[in-house]
């Protein structure tokens, strides 16, 4: 059973070859249908070449070895240490908390007000509330 699992794979990866070797001769044949002028403008022609031995001259180096501000701001990029990191974190923590304790005082003062809305019907009402029923479970 594995030797035909393996015979498969390789049936399999030679039909992918013969695929993209059709696909390729498919793509050639239709450029050998088009008129050499339209062929003429897909042509692939180098546009710059490199010479790395060749001297080129004393302002060609200075050009070439210019850095531009993004190029100099990636390479000054330094990472933060893991102080720094924690210190962020910290700061981030301690605004989140001033956050939620202000949201709470804002939860307790709609509370506070919603029970004198209640303690204002019940007495309109004529009701009695009683606060010191406990819950049995």
């Amino acid at each position: 059973i594995g030797l035909a699992v393996d015979d498969i794979k390789g049936v399999q990866e030679q039909a992918v070859l013969k695929r993209q070797a059709m696909l390729v001769d498919l793509a050639l044949d239709v450029e050998k249908a088009m008129p050499r002028r339209i062929r003429k403008n897909f042509a692939v022609t180098p546009r710059e070449s490199f010479l790395p031995n060749s001297s080129r001259g004393f302002f060609w180096f200075l050009h070439s070895h210019l850095i531009n501000p993004q190029e100099m701001r990636e390479a000054l990029d330094i990472g933060k240490s893991p102080m720094q990191v924690l210190e962020g974190q910290n700061e981030d923590l301690v605004k989140k908390m001033s956050d939620m304790r202000t949201r709470v005082r804002e939860l307790q003062e709609q509370q506070e007000n919603m029970q004198n809305i209640l303690r204002a019907v019940a007495k309109k009402l004529d009701v009695e509330i009683n606060y010191d029923v406990v819950e049995e479970d």
